[in-house]
């Protein structure tokens, strides 16, 4: 019942923090679900909250009192919790913005999240902004970002137009921004900015230029705090072109610092990400072919990195149900061909990322002979492709034009590093494209097929030999 608590929230006053946090939390619940109550005393409450000292005399650690908070600070973070939930959901009147941010400008000040913390699990990329989430001073800012955005949403209804890109129609937001940015020594707040930047280009696209070079800091002095902020920005947003005009020279950046010693499972996840980017860059016609980002990082990447890459680029193609637009498919084509002439150069380097192919032809989504040429070209130098299994059935259910080619693909499937069980796992399409081959009028087709009938008979693999007895 939530407008009924809500319009109670005054009698909260008083008891014991443990109590006035569960009634937030109930409240921004009901906010997650666009259920409607009066801020006004319920900001009233939350405004008396931040008013009292932060700690408790008698209390310190929560293991003391196990049913009690030990001070006031878990309510703080709920309190931002619960406002940042009201505005995005445009659920806190306009009338009440002054009030609004006489709460959540002192907690912008709360001293959560503390150094020791940030020590923890400082290898993890994504560590900075799981510490940032869940600590008041973090959450307060979150906050600071969602009442911009509700201003700029009110003020556009208000004025029937949308207000200019600037910071400048809310300066109590820009003042706490470039505080924090220029004067918070944590880690954990700096990843806020990087995690919000797609929407501080969008909230005022003058300010997010000045302010770059504070944000994602080039200098190898200040690497902690780009590493924190392109964590949260390459982690968890896909790549947009308007972002790339302000990040170009960092994503070069983060290219330059590929392999250099870290953790190997951040290592990992960062550069994994950094390829994904590209390759998404890459389809949308932000970069090209000859852009810099995209050669320099194929020739910095590890073998294993380049192959996770082309890998997403087919997953990416193989995992789309609707319709791909014939130009798109085109640049795709174009990448793998740019790719096969690089690996050319040093084919024993780049086997990994050739065998990434075989989700590229599994897709279906390329024309037949342009798959089947490239599946070969590839099965030369890789001796395998990735998703073996899927790429015999892939071969089995083609149409029956080109049955030399397909026999010849499977033929080197077979001979190169493909496992027994896999050879298990297929036999039906091998034994579908076998005999599909060995009926064909293509007499060549016919040769090769009962050429690997036998082979596979030599490995033992003996049930394909009734396949020449019917002939």
């Amino acid at each position: 019942e939530p407008e009924r608590f809500a319009a109670k929230a005054n009698l909260f006053q008083g008891l014991d923090p443990t109590y006035v946090r569960a009634l937030l939390s109930g409240l921004r619940e009901a906010a997650s679900s666009k259920k409607t109550f009066p801020w006004e005393p319920v900001l009233s409450l939350c405004l008396w909250v931040v008013e009292q000292p932060r700690d408790i005399e008698g209390r310190g650690k929560p293991s003391a009192f196990l049913d009690v908070d030990p001070h006031w600070g878990w309510t703080r973070t709920e309190i931002a919790r619960l406002i940042a939930k009201g505005l995005e959901k445009d659920l806190v009147e306009f009338s009440l913005r002054e009030r609004v941010w006489q709460i959540l400008a002192p907690l912008t000040e709360d001293i959560d999240p503390v150094p020791k913390y940030e020590e923890i699990d400082k290898d993890r990329p994504e560590s900075p902004l799981e510490i940032a989430i869940n600590s008041t001073r973090g959450e307060a800012l979150e906050a600071v970002f969602h009442y911009a955005f509700w201003i700029r949403r009110n003020l556009k209804e208000q004025e029937k137009e949308t207000p200019r890109q600037s910071l400048d129609i809310m300066p109590e937001v820009r003042e706490v921004l470039e505080k924090h940015l220029t004067q918070d020594p944590s880690l954990a707040i700096r990843s806020l900015y990087g995690f919000w930047f797609p929407w501080i280009t969008s909230l005022d696209p003058g300010w997010a230029k000045e302010k770059v070079s504070l944000i994602f800091p080039v200098e190898e002095s200040q690497k902690p705090f780009f590493d924190a902020s392109w964590a949260a920005y390459i982690m968890y947003h896909s790549p947009h072109p308007e972002a790339l005009k302000f990040l170009r020279q960092r994503y070069a950046l983060a290219i330059e610092r590929m392999g250099e010693p870290k953790n190997e499972g951040a290592a990992h996840a960062l550069e994994g990400r950094l390829g994904e980017h590209l390759v998404i860059l890459y389809g949308m016609k932000a970069i090209d072919l000859e852009d810099p980002l995209l050669s320099r990082f194929f020739e910095k990447a590890s073998p294993s990195l380049r192959k996770r890459t082309l890998e997403f680029a087919g997953k990416s193609v193989w995992n789309k149900k609707e319709s791909i637009p014939p130009e798109t498919l085109e640049r795709f084509k174009r990448l793998w061909e740019w790719y096969m002439e690089l690996a050319g150069h040093n084919p024993q380097e780049h086997q990994e990322g050739l065998s990434a192919f075989g989700w590229w032809f599994i897709s279906g989504k390329f024309d037949d002979k342009w798959a089947i040429d490239n599946l070969s070209r590839v099965l030369d130098i890789a001796k395998e492709v990735e998703a073996a299994e899927r790429v015999i059935q892939g071969l089995a259910e083609f149409t029956e034009q080109m049955p030399l080619e397909r026999v010849r693909c499977l033929r080197k499937i077979v001979e190169g590093k493909l496992k027994g069980w896999e050879i298990l796992f297929a036999k039906d399409s091998i034994r579908h494209l076998l005999s599909q081959a060995l009926k064909s009028e293509d007499t060549e087709a016919a040769k090769e097929a009962r050429k690997l009938v036998s082979y596979l008979c030599s490995w033992g693999y003996t049930e394909f030999n009734d396949l020449l007895k019917t002939i």
